[in-house]
């Protein structure tokens, strides 16, 4: 039996810490040109954020962004959130959150 899938990046979805900019925006810029859906993690700057979704959303896959201040523990519990953020990339309705558990 041959391992198809072997090395494909379809079906997947890459959570990313801090994606809205710099290394992380580039990882999900990458992963998405290889079939990987995103989930990422901003901490302030919504408009990066949304401007990630919609790159990603060129290139034809789903993203979902999260306000999420690692510096702030309290911010965790909306974070949370994450698994419906998940569900919701299913179903082809991404997110963005400006507090971690209020959608827009």
């Amino acid at each position: 039996m041959a391992n198809e899938g072997v090395g494909s990046m379809t079906n997947r979805i890459a959570i990313i810490t801090g994606g809205s900019r710099g290394l992380g925006r580039n990882t999900a810029v990458n992963l998405a040109r290889r079939g990987v859906d995103i989930l990422f993690t901003y901490r302030a700057n919504q408009k990066e954020a949304e401007s990630l979704i919609r790159e990603v959303e060129s290139i034809g896959r789903k993203a979902a962004g999260f306000r999420l201040d690692t510096g702030d523990i309290r911010s965790f519990d909306g974070f949370v959130v994450a698994e419906h953020g998940i569900e919701l990339l299913r179903q082809r309705q991404p997110p963005i959150s400006d507090r971690g558990n209020q959608f827009q």
